[in-house]
């Protein structure tokens, strides 16, 4: 069976009965790598079942995908600034009963 006869045949018929909108079979290859590192799949694992020659391919196409750890530097720019038991700054949302302006020159 050949490829054009698989995606007519089968594959859309199939995401035709399952009201899915039309893709691309390859798509179903990146929704799998993408899901996998989601997940906290190592990278590397995910590479080789995807089955990419190097690991920096499949870094480069799907770090995106990485959990991003959050950069310190600024806590430790504040500490600094504001000494060491500087805590991040909330705001507090202005009540609904006064305007912005009320709201600023009660605070001030």
């Amino acid at each position: 069976m050949s490829y054009w006869n698989l995606m007519a045949r089968g594959f859309h018929p199939a995401l035709k009965r399952a009201r899915i909108r039309r893709i691309r079979f390859h798509d179903l290859r990146h929704t799998y790598a993408s899901l996998m590192i989601r997940n906290g799949e190592d990278i590397v694992r995910v590479s080789r079942l995807m089955g990419h020659a190097n690991v920096s391919f499949t870094f480069n196409v799907y770090c995106h995908m990485l959990p991003r750890k959050r950069d310190p530097i600024g806590d430790r720019l504040a500490s600094l600034v504001f000494g060491t038991k500087w805590k991040r700054m909330t705001i507090p949302k202005p009540s609904s009963r006064f305007s912005s302006a009320e709201n600023l020159s009660k605070s001030a």
